[in-house]
């Protein structure tokens, strides 16, 4: 990743979770107006701490030409999100500020983004991350809310993604809605494989970016999976990707 800036680049916030426990994030992007923008955004937590460590980071895209290179979001060095809107990439940005508390009590993050639609959320594993960017249009168009960056909370108990509303950046109210399915990808979702094999496929929801997958997780995933219909798609190319989630 190419951050010119340095530390010049990184804003650092403090944020204490719903627990009492506090920590320093800190929030780069590549360009200083951007940087002065996440400045203003996040004020209310604006600390100096020249020391930080850069956990969410924004590339902004340069321009060559008449064609501009995309915006990058990345969440500890995955990328959760490529858009060509910058205010896009702002607020996936700031919306990954939450995610850095501690884990409530009885849900599970797990590395999917969520479609609303109506009174139900499609569960979308992060391989299908870039379809969910480059087809968002036509998602819109067919009734979605397209809502968290991974992680996303589910409570598996009751088949429940928790969706981050409001306007507190560190403690948004959750919002509490259905799984409707869960998507992910399976290069040989058409072949006949071994109950083993199809676990493998739903793994990667809890497979540990942020430490060793937990038993707890790995638990909490069974009992989701239980309940919820879950969609194996062999294909990555967006436009097939888009209409299989739609007709769902």
């Amino acid at each position: 990743m190419n951050f010119p800036l340095g530390s010049a680049g990184i804003v650092a916030i403090r944020l204490v979770d719903h627990d009492g426990v506090e920590q320093i994030l800190g929030i780069r992007a590549s360009d200083a107006e951007v940087v002065t923008v996440l400045r203003n955004r996040l004020a209310p937590l604006v600390v100096d701490h020249p020391e930080v460590f850069a956990n969410i980071s924004i590339r902004v895209g340069g321009r060559r030409g008449h064609l501009r290179d995309a915006h990058l979001v990345y969440r500890r060095g995955f990328q959760t999100m490529r858009t060509f809107s910058l205010d896009a990439a702002l607020d996936a940005a700031i919306g990954l500020v939450h995610t850095f508390s501690s884990t409530p009590v009885g849900t599970t993050p797990m590395h999917a983004r969520t479609l609303v639609r109506g009174d139900s959320a499609i569960l979308v594993s992060d391989n299908f991350s870039h379809v969910i960017d480059a087809r968002s249009r036509q998602l819109s168009a067919a009734g979605f809310t397209i809502g968290s960056h991974a992680p996303v909370l589910v409570d598996s108990a009751t088949g429940e993604a928790l969706i981050p509303t409001g306007d507190d950046i560190s403690a948004p109210t959750m919002s509490r809605v259905p799984i409707s399915h869960v998507v992910v990808f399976a290069p040989d979702a058409a072949a006949t494989v071994s109950p083993a094999v199809r676990l493998t496929h739903i793994t990667m929801l809890v497979a540990g970016r942020d430490g060793p997958t937990r038993g707890d997780d790995l638990h909490a995933l069974v009992e989701l999976t239980t309940t919820v219909p879950v969609v194996r798609l062999d294909v990555l190319e967006p436009r097939n990707v888009a209409r299989a989630i739609i007709q769902l």
